[in-house]
């Protein structure tokens, strides 16, 4: 048995408005997934933003990073990060 449908003109253009309205959607977003950046880009970014923290850090605060024979160079109790008695405020 054979099912017929039968619509009005009016039923006919307002399908037809509604798939243009979508097909618009579509593209817009197509344009929007075609700027994202590819997983090589991300890559390469996350890199340089690692290398250029691993440059810049030294030179804002030389003291801290700075090696002599193996060991910091700045005495131990004056390092900020509590190691040593003056840093945690026992007597020296």
């Amino acid at each position: 048995m054979s099912v017929e449908h039968t619509f009005t003109l009016p039923q006919v253009d307002q399908t037809r408005t509604d798939f243009v309205a979508i097909e618009s959607e579509m593209e817009i977003i197509q344009a929007q997934v075609a700027r994202l950046p590819m997983r090589r880009e991300l890559a390469q970014t996350a890199l340089l933003a690692t290398l250029t923290g691993a440059a810049i850090l030294p030179a804002a605060d030389p003291m801290r990073f700075s090696i002599c024979n193996g060991r910091q160079s700045m005495p131990r109790g004056l390092w900020p990060h509590g190691s040593g008695r003056r840093a945690q405020g026992g007597p020296a």
